[in-house]
């Protein structure tokens, strides 16, 4: 454990390998080994998740944070991390839950206030864009109208005459 209470990712009792996220991979090397990670430990599972996320490995990051949120799911944090592995995996509606649960946890948790309006501005952005599609569409399956009858201009005609 750290000064701040936090376990270790990825170390045993004898060795350190959580590190700075400055070297997320040699730290993902670490925590993918099997004795590495104890599933009970509910902020190793967070960190390696937080891990998975930090080296564009979201998919990955959704197990660990799943286990997390499982075992302490009024944490914030780990709610907040679990959104953002959704999010970054296409999971939209779960990772809306998982950022209003962390909101819900402590409402002023900013991280978790900004993960839920950037998903909600995506989906803004869908439906515009999807609005646009549809119009689109219909203007070009509109039928074409014919030009109005009447008498057809006259080619010698000027405005001056």
């Amino acid at each position: 454990m750290d000064a701040f209470g936090r376990h270790a990712v990825g170390a045993s009792r004898d060795e350190h390998a959580y590190g700075s996220v400055d070297e997320p991979r040699r730290i993902v090397v670490a925590v993918s080994a099997p004795r590495a990670v104890d599933e009970h430990d509910v902020w190793a599972m967070n960190n390696l998740g937080y891990i998975y996320i930090q080296t564009g490995r979201s998919t990955d990051a959704l197990r660990p944070l799943a286990r997390a949120v499982e075992i302490r799911g009024n944490v914030p944090v780990f709610q907040n991390n679990f959104g953002t592995a959704l999010e970054r995996s296409g999971h939209f509606v779960t990772a809306r839950e998982a950022y209003q649960a962390a909101l819900t946890a402590d409402s002023t948790y900013e991280k978790a206030a900004v993960g839920l309006e950037r998903r909600q501005a995506r989906v803004r952005v869908a439906v515009l864009e999807r609005a646009d599609h549809v119009g689109a569409a219909a203007r070009v399956r509109a039928p074409v109208r014919p030009a109005r009858a009447g008498p057809a201009p006259r080619l010698d005609s000027s405005p001056f005459a």
